[in-house]
């Protein structure tokens, strides 16, 4: 049996400064959230983070981290081409597929990445 694996992923906020520095402490990864859509309905009366899709903090991570960088991406139909197109020329190494509902919500997000990166789904959802 082997033992359990413990990995540290920081989520960006807005300090890219802030974020190399803590990435150079030596976290296992960066996770830059997209993920906007549908967030303040669900997460209301709770105090979490809502950021909105910031391609060049990607980017200038992606120069300055060693660390993997994760792109949690929102889960729109209308832009999530758009949206796995910029994290992979920003740099992400794996996207995060949120709120998936159905296999063929996978299948579509599997193609549109096509083996050029990492990409992981979050079951967050009942009817995932």
């Amino acid at each position: 049996m082997t033992s359990p694996v413990f990995e540290l992923l920081l989520f960006h906020v807005d300090s890219v400064p802030l974020t190399i520095r803590l990435a150079e402490a030596g976290v296992d990864g960066v996770i830059v959230d997209w993920e906007s859509s549908g967030k303040q309905a669900r997460q209301a009366g709770w105090d979490t983070q809502i950021a909105l899709p910031d391609p060049e903090a990607l980017s200038q991570l992606k120069l300055a981290c060693a660390c993997p960088l994760l792109c949690r991406i929102d889960h729109q139909p209308q832009t999530l081409h758009r949206q796995v197109e910029a994290a992979l020329t920003g740099g992400g190494e794996e996207i995060l597929l949120p709120m998936i509902r159905a296999p063929a919500e996978v299948e579509f997000f599997l193609g549109l990445v096509n083996g050029r990166c990492r990409a992981s789904i979050l079951v967050e959802t009942q009817a995932a």
